[in-house]
């Protein structure tokens, strides 16, 4: 998926798939709807289907032009919904198509013709004397694809939840209620349709088939029962994103629905939670036997299959599930004596996962959106446990071509055409964080160079919307932040800390490119503005910072967001710390809590050193997904609702797998096992743990420099032993963590340890670390 302007295209080696003789290539091309006139397109810019192949011969060229044949697709309805902001629910019917169009001896009949080659728009061409064949919008800009291809996994067979029968409550042939239908038909026991071999069934199993036996047709009016179908329910063991496949014998007309869904709802598949999430698709077969899979992948972990208009006997050869991802290499990991938290990243890790394809997603449930201010987070994840940088760069690509010539980035990409939605404040300050924080952790200053600008200009932007004290509150762009109880009236102090941080992130990447005038400017600015907001916001009869300014009055409104961000920038003193901890440290409902996409903030414990704080937080938050039986980080603590307007309320369109909520990976990778890049790109690092109530801790950060692994261990307030392992041209330095700070004896490699002025010691290599008593 790219932006229309920017076309990435794909090449494979086709070699091993020619024979002599007739080839045949063939391609579906799919259009995701974001037409010149349609309100439900996917970017800002229109766009239109259309296909280009070239297959380069050592003698010969072939290419689309219009010797090739084409044919518009009768087996498609086009009048469906759309079901995760991306995709479309898919309705097929297998009757309308040929299904051996692929055949080298296929024989296309009068309904294939020339394709049309692509011209100029005819306003455009009546001024254009020079016209290039094809080279009109949008295939104007082609590039290469930039990240390695997916990977098709076939997962083992999927557990049977249950089997039965539904009661027709409608009509199965309308596509836009098709997930409603499915929801009102709870399953019942088989009573008019019969089952057979209802156990799981693979191609190595044929003999073995599930039979379904359609309802009898010769009830009398007196006793007919309504029309019931055979159905079957699954559990694929694990959310994925990918696709049922189904191999089946079936009469021609015969009907399958399939509902997908990432939670069980009394035991049962729900497809529909809201008119956002209609995940259903349907198959009309033909006769015979055939295979049934969609064209799009789903995100799911449970599947229903329903199966209507029978005429006669169906058989089931074969039920799969096969998941696309994304071709990670699980290079970080951790682990520690505490369950909860190996869970917690471990669900972080698998989220991570979902929540990329070709882009960086939201969510692959609802929005297969990438946005701005809540994929900081994802992006965290991928550092902490796979350390790859491609998917992050063609993130940031996507971001520089949206850029508005306005001066603003916008929240959402390729996802929204609403341009006035789409601007959020506080993404626009938290991009120039992540931008910064990509720098430390890979040291491009390539990304630097190209985003600064943008940067500096997005802030000007805002800045237009400063009070007199120079606070940003009442403007034309959203203040989201989180689904969380905060104050976001007046001058909230979460945009105008996120704005004091971003004025000194961007003094420091103004040191970097040397822009000395602008560093100066920046850095003034932001020894300014900290002065203001700490005197502004703060409450010393509540000893909390406030969330905002409001008619000129503190309102008496308090978060976790904004004292945690306080002291995450460094703008909260020891002594304020410790009234903060006092007062909003145990659960309040008077107090905004963090939800999943702002448990970045917790880096601001970390960094102070209330790392117990930090840990108790993580395990008792993340512990209430667990209760749930989720193995994925949701978009809510509790998918049953939150209280993002300061009382409860549902969520119906919530999301089991949200990618904003994976940060405690980097946070646990990055401070439990202390790794902390003291150049950029982890050309020099620091090892310094926090270690919290833990008795262990070991795992690998996997640094642009190679593998970092850390392993340490602690036996009561006498002894502490770390081993380090370091690329071999990385310099490192170990500094023994607060919480062992009274060991009076340490030795490096079973040698007294040598130390730097700052109390460091120096290693390289491997190293084995002891301090004692």
């Amino acid at each position: 998926m790219s932006e229309p302007r920017w076309q990435r295209y794909d090449e494979y080696d086709v070699a091993g798939f020619l024979r002599r003789g007739t080839n045949v290539i063939g391609a579906i091309v799919y259009h995701y709807g974001n037409g010149r006139y349609n309100p439900e397109g996917n970017t800002f810019y229109w766009s239109r289907g259309g296909f280009i192949c070239q297959l380069d011969l050592p003698q010969q060229r072939i290419q689309t032009d219009s010797s090739w044949l084409t044919r518009q697709s009768q087996a498609w309805k086009k009048d469906v919904p759309k079901i995760d902001r991306m995709t479309y629910s898919e309705f097929f019917d297998a009757r309308l198509d040929p299904h051996d169009w692929l055949e080298a001896d296929f024989a296309p009949g009068a309904d294939w013709s020339p394709a049309v080659v692509v011209q100029l728009d005819p306003l455009v061409a009546q001024w254009n004397w020079n016209p290039s064949p094809s080279a009109v919008l949008p295939w104007i800009r082609l590039e290469p694809r930039g990240i390695p291809p997916f990977q098709i996994v076939a997962l083992p067979e999927p557990t049977l939840l249950y089997s039965g029968e539904v009661l027709e409550r409608a009509e199965p042939n309308r596509p836009d209620d098709l997930a409603i239908r499915m929801s009102l038909e709870p399953p019942l026991p088989s009573r008019y349709t019969r089952i057979e071999q209802v156990q799981p069934v693979s191609g190595e199993d044929e003999h073995r088939p599930i039979v379904l036996h359609p309802m009898s047709d010769d009830y009398d009016y007196d006793h007919f029962p309504g029309i019931h179908d055979p159905c079957l329910g699954y559990d694929a063991g694990r959310m994925l994103n990918g696709r049922v496949r189904i191999d089946l014998s079936a009469a021609a007309g015969t009907i399958v629905d399939i509902g997908y869904a990432q939670i069980l709802v009394d035991g049962r598949v729900l497809p529909y939670l809201s008119n956002r999430t209609p995940v259903a698709d349907q198959f009309t077969t033909r006769q015979g036997r055939q295979t049934l899979e969609t064209y799009n992948w789903r995100n799911f972990r449970y599947f229903q299959l329903t199966f209507r208009r029978m005429s006669s006997p169906l058989r089931i050869h074969s039920i799969r599930v096969f998941a696309e991802r994304y071709p990670f290499q699980p290079l970080g990991r951790f682990e520690c004596d505490d369950e909860m938290l190996n869970w917690t990243w471990k669900a972080c890790a698998d989220t991570t996962e979902l929540c990329i394809h070709d882009r960086l997603m939201d969510n692959p449930f609802r929005e297969r959106r990438e946005y701005a201010g809540d994929l900081l987070g994802l992006a965290s994840g991928v550092y902490a446990a796979f350390g790859q940088e491609q998917i992050i760069r063609k993130y940031h690509d996507d971001m520089l071509h949206s850029w508005f010539t306005w001066g603003m980035f916008p929240h959402t990409v390729m996802g929204n055409r609403n341009e006035a939605f789409s601007i959020y404040a506080d993404s626009a300050l938290i991009l120039i964080l992540h931008f910064w924080q990509h720098y430390e952790l890979f040291g491009d200053g390539s990304r630097l160079r190209q985003f600064y600008p943008k940067l500096v200009e997005s802030l000007r932007l805002l800045e237009l919307y400063e009070n007199e004290q120079g606070l940003i509150g009442r403007s034309p762009f959203t203040m989201f932040v989180d689904w969380a109880d905060l104050e976001r009236r007046g001058y909230p102090l979460t945009v105008n800390c996120l704005h004091v941080e971003a004025l000194r992130v961007l003094a420091r990447m103004a040191e970097v490119l040397g822009h000395c005038e602008d560093a100066a400017a920046f850095q003034s600015r932001y020894e300014q503005l900290k002065s203001v907001i700490q005197a502004v916001y703060w409450n010393p009869r509540r000893g909390v910072y406030c969330d905002a300014l409001i008619d000129e009055r503190l309102c008496e409104h308090t978060s976790e967001h904004v004292n945690f961000l306080m002291m995450m920038f460094g703008l909260a003193d020891p002594q304020q710390q410790q009234a903060i901890h006092r007062a909003i440290g145990r659960p309040d409902i008077r107090v905004g809590q963090v939800e999943p996409s702002f448990i970045w903030a917790l880096e601001g414990l970390f960094r102070t050193g209330h790392d117990q704080w930090a840990l108790d937080i993580l395990r008792r938050r993340y512990q209430r997904l667990r209760r749930q039986g989720l193995t994925t980080i949701a978009e809510l603590w509790n998918l049953l609702g939150e209280r993002y307007t300061g009382r409860w309320r549902s969520r119906d369109t919530r999301s089991a797998v949200q990618g904003s909520g994976v940060t405690a990976a980097y946070l646990l990778s990055r401070f439990v096992l202390g790794v902390h890049p003291l150049r950029p790109g982890f050309a020099q690092v620091l090892i310094c743990p926090a270690l919290g109530d833990l008795k262990q801790a070991s795992g690998v950060w996997p640094s642009p420099e190679g593998p970092i692994a850390v392993d340490w261990h602690r036996q009561g307030q006498d002894r502490f032993q770390i081993r380090i392992r370091l690329p071999e041209q990385v310099e490192g330095f170990f500094s023994p963590p607060q919480a062992v700070h009274q060991l009076k004896t340490w030795t490096v490699n079973g040698r007294p340890a040598a130390t730097d002025p700052a109390g460091r010691m120096p290693i390289r290599g491997e190293v084995e670390i002891h301090g004692t008593a």
